[in-house]
């Protein structure tokens, strides 16, 4: 429903002018439905996001997850989930 971005920069990655670090914060609102109902909640992320040109189109190559943070006001807001997840694209000859 709704993203905010509260910080990002961006870092060119050596060795390679058409691939980029960027490191950033956001929040986002958005609806959750389980167990018969739903209601809002509120998260805020830290991430650094690698992307890099390819085959002339921009294209996300790594996530990682720094911080995972509920904000809204239920029970449990303000439980972090600080975590490192790495995600990668596969190459180009992997099937």
């Amino acid at each position: 429903r709704e993203v905010a971005v509260e910080q990002a920069s961006a870092e060119r990655i050596d060795g390679d002018r058409l691939s980029y670090a960027l490191h950033g914060r956001w929040t986002a609102l958005g609806s959750v439905g389980h167990w018969g109902h739903v209601h809002q909640r509120k998260n805020r992320y830290e991430a650094v996001v690698t992307i890099a040109a390819q085959e002339g189109v921009w294209k996300i190559t790594g996530l990682e997850l720094m911080d995972e943070q509920r904000i809204d006001q239920s029970p449990q807001a303000g439980v972090s989930k600080a975590s490192s997840v790495a995600v990668s694209a596969p190459s180009r000859g992997a099937q």
